[in-house]
C-alpha cells in the first residue's frame, strides 16, 4: 500500500484568503480530500554497444474527491536523458499525462478526459489519448468495458494515428480458477500523411483482437495471449496485412526460485500488435529482443527469480529461430539478462542489470542502475 500524502491543490489561493475560520475549514476539507501519489526515477545506463546515459523521471498523480459521485484525476510527468554529447540538458517541462474525471453512476463508471490508452494494444503509463472510458459490472465474474478516444499518440505503420479515432470494448471476468479478457479494437481510417510526409496520400485503419486466459492449476499458473491487429488501406503494401503474436507462459516454484517457461510465435506479415510501445501487454520483450520485431519467428524463453535476503535476483534468457522468416537461412537472436533489486525500505529500491545479446551478426551488451522512490 502506497503511503500517500495530503495535499490541496487550491493550497496557494486558500493561504492567500485565510482571513476566516470558514475559510480555514474549507481548506482543511479540500486537504482531506485530495492524495498525492507518484514516484521518482534516475537511471545510469552504460554498455559497448550503448550510449551512456543519465536518465531521469518524475511522475506525480492527485486524486481529488469532488463529491460523492465524482473524483478528479490529474498526472503530470516529466523526463529527460542527458549523455556525452548532451551534457548536462535540462529536463522536459512536466507534461500533463492525464486529466480525468471517474463518475460512479449508477453502477457503472465512467473515465471522460485526458487519460491511459487502456487497451492491452498499448502502454499505459506511456500512451495517452482523449475521451471517454464506461465499465460496468453485470456480475462478480464479468465486467463490460468500452472507450472511444480521439487525438492519441498511438502509432503504427512508421506513422503517428493521433488523426486516428480508436473505439474498444471488452468482457473482462473470471469463471471458477479462470481469469480472461477478450479485447476488440477499431482503428479508424485516416490520412497518413497528415503526420508524415511520406506517406501522404495513403489511408490506413485496423481492426485489433486481443485474447488473454489464465490459470492456476495447483502450484503452477499458466497464460495464453493472442493478438493481432487487420490493417485496412487504399495502398497495396498495406492493406490485409495482419500481424501477429501468439504467447505461452508457464511458471511455478522450484525450490527457493520461481521458474518461468514461455514460447512467443509470430506472423508471416509480422508480430508488431503495439500501438507504438514494446511495452502494451500484448507485446513479449526483453531489453534487446522484442517479438515485436519479428516476421514468422518462434521464440523461446526461461526465466527464474530467487529471493536472497532482501534482493531479488533473476537470470532470463530468450532466442529466436530465425528474426524474419521470408529472409534464406536463419538469422537468429539472442539475450541473456542477470538482474538484482534491492528493496531499501518499502518505498526505495535500487536495482541493477547487465545483458548481453546478438541479432544476427551484431553483438550488444549493455548494463543499467536504477534508484526509485515511491510515494
Amino acid at each position: 500500500m502506497k503511503k500517500m500524502i495530503k495535499l490541496s491543490l487550491v493550497a496557494a489561493v486558500a493561504v492567500a484568503g485565510l482571513t476566516t475560520t470558514a475559510s480555514a475549514s474549507a481548506m482543511e476539507d479540500a486537504i482531506k480530500n485530495t492524495d498525492l501519489s507518484g514516484y521518482i526515477r534516475y537511471r545510469y545506463t552504460n554498455g559497448k554497444t550503448a550510449s551512456e546515459s543519465n536518465e531521469y523521471k518524475t511522475v506525480f498523480k492527485v486524486k481529488s474527491k469532488v463529491n460523492d459521485n465524482v473524483s478528479a484525476f490529474i498526472k503530470a510527468a516529466g523526463a529527460n536523458a542527458t549523455t556525452n554529447a548532451s551534457g548536462d540538458a535540462d529536463p522536459d517541462q512536466t507534461a500533463i499525462k492525464e486529466a480525468k474525471f471517474v463518475i460512479n453512476a449508477g453502477g457503472a463508471t465512467i473515465i471522460a478526459g485526458k487519460q491511459g490508452l487502456q487497451t492491452p494494444f498499448a502502454a499505459l503509463a506511456d500512451q495517452q489519448g482523449t475521451g471517454v472510458v464506461a465499465l460496468y459490472p453485470v456480475s462478480k465474474a464479468l465486467t463490460l468495458a468500452a472507450g472511444w478516444y480521439t487525438n492519441t499518440d498511438a502509432s503504427a505503420l512508421g506513422a503517428d494515428l493521433g488523426g486516428n479515432n480508436i473505439t474498444a470494448v471488452a468482457a473482462i471476468g473470471s469463471a471458477a480458477s479462470v481469469n480472461y479478457a477478450l479485447w476488440y479494437a477499431s482503428i479508424s481510417e485516416n490520412d497518413l500523411g497528415t503526420n508524415n510526409a511520406t506517406l501522404a496520400g495513403t489511408t490506413a485503419g485496423a481492426s485489433a483482437i486481443n485474447l488473454n486466459v489464465s490459470a492456476k492449476v495447483g502450484p503452477v499458473s499458466v497464460a495464453l495471449n493472442h493478438a493481432e491487429v487487420d490493417f485496412s488501406s487504399n495502398a497495396a503494401a498495406i492493406n490485409d496485412t495482419t500481424t501477429k503474436q501468439t504467447r505461452l507462459v508457464v511458471s511455478g516454484q522450484a525450490g527457493p526460485a520461481t521458474v518461468t517457461v514461455g514460447y512467443v510465435a509470430t506472423g508471416k506479415d509480422g508480430g508488431d500488435v503495439t500501438l507504438g510501445d514494446t511495452d502494451a501487454t500484448a507485446n513479449f520483450d526483453l531489453e534487446t529482443v522484442s517479438a515485436r520485431d519479428t516476421k514468422d519467428a518462434n521464440i523461446w524463453y526461461i526465466g527464474a527469480t530467487a529471493k536472497v535476503a532482501a534482493a531479488t535476483v533473476g537470470l532470463e534468457y530468450v532466442k529466436t529461430s530465425d528474426i524474419d522468416g521470408t529472409v534464406a537461412g536463419d538469422v537468429e537472436a539472442k539475450e541473456a539478462k542477470l538482474s538484482v533489486a534491492y528493496a531499501m525500505s518499502k518505498n526505495f529500491k535500487i536495482s541493477a542489470f547487465i545483458t548481453d545479446s546478438k541479432v544476427g551478426t551484431a553483438e550488444m551488451d549493455f548494463s543499467r542502475i536504477e534508484m526509485k522512490y515511491t510515494f
